[in-house]
């Protein structure tokens, strides 16, 4: 892959002939310098894993990541609660609330686990292991539920404080605001 034709300047300048001749032409995947490697795999952000929110359009109902990677349950949960979150306490960001959930273990028995059940990130971990058994049509409500409180119950219901945008203890609350049970998701 030394011997390039050409080289390019500029990943603006390049039109999508020029992208199809090249890889046809020189076997290349992504060009280098254009957001990837000579092996074809993206470059990265450092080696961190992307949060719900980096990996994810963000939009209600929304179960599938940019890279079309399924969403979770707990992952779906986690950025609907963040996103409402994020709203009502600006400047939280919703992967800054996602990443400060995640070590907490206050979120068990509110989606249907017993008290006591770990982190939030274990929760996570044990659905992509197949170790839950998740009532779809459930998490479907209550995420919808979650995605429908307004920012004034939020604040009401004291599961947040804008003094203190780190404290996640209360965060649980949020999920007994829901107009529908989200006992029964688990």
């Amino acid at each position: 892959m030394k011997n390039r034709l050409f080289s390019i300047q500029s990943c603006s300048s390049i039109t999508p002939l020029v992208i199809v001749i090249v890889s046809v032409i020189g076997g290349l995947a992504t060009l280098p310098g254009c957001g990837g490697t000579l092996t074809g795999n993206p470059t990265g952000g450092g080696g961190t894993t992307p949060t719900v929110a980096e990996n994810s359009s963000n939009q209600p109902g929304d179960t599938t990541s940019s890279n079309a990677v399924a969403l979770t349950t707990p992952e779906r949960l986690l950025q609907s609660l963040c996103t409402q979150v994020s709203t009502c306490y600006s400047p939280l960001s919703v992967a800054d609330c996602e990443a400060g959930v995640l070590p907490t273990a206050v979120i068990d028995s509110e989606i249907g686990l017993l008290q006591g059940y770990g982190t939030y990130a274990e929760i996570v971990a044990d659905e992509k292991a197949k170790k839950l058994v998740v009532d779809a049509e459930m998490a479907t409500a209550c995420i919808q539920g979650l995605e429908s409180l307004s920012c004034e119950s939020i604040v009401g219901v004291g599961a947040f404080s804008r003094e203190n945008l780190t404290d996640y203890s209360n965060i649980q609350r949020l999920f007994l605001l829901a107009p529908v049970s989200c006992g029964d998701i688990f």
